[in-house]
């Protein structure tokens, strides 16, 4: 074998040929066809979970607010509540409602958080204050 031979032989066999190409694209394209088919699903989800997230802070937040006006409407007849209201901005696509059971002894709070697009996705917290007998 002289030196050509030995040039030719080494680059041909250097490179990848265009049939190996073609079939790697099509591997890797069968590949990525059913990860693809994910991507929709991903994004959903993300909506989902950053909904009912934005929901349970605005109803902790909102609890944490009515808690002082139901004390103080312990005493008096029918309760505290507030009919659904939307959240100021920048979350004004949120709305709340706020109730009690008007209980003498035990007052039962209920927030309920949901975005005005999406109700299915309600959150709900509950809260119970007692009252306490007043001292000597």
């Amino acid at each position: 074998m002289n030196m050509r031979d030995t040039f030719k032989c080494y680059f041909k066999s250097r490179g990848f040929t265009l049939l190996e190409v073609i079939t790697t694209i099509v591997i890797m394209t069968m590949a990525m066809i059913p990860v693809m088919h994910l991507v929709p699903l991903i994004l959903q989800t993300r909506a989902k979970v950053e909904i009912r997230t934005n929901c349970l802070f605005l109803a902790q937040g909102k609890m944490e607010e009515v808690k002082d006006a139901v004390l103080s409407y312990y005493d008096k007849d029918g309760g505290y509540s507030e009919g659904a209201t939307s959240f100021p901005a920048p979350y004004s696509e949120y709305v709340y409602q706020v109730s009690d059971n008007s209980d003498p002894w035990l007052r039962t709070v209920r927030v309920r958080v949901w975005h005005s697009d999406t109700p299915q996705y309600i959150v709900t917290l509950d809260s119970e204050t007692a009252k306490r007998p007043k001292g000597n």
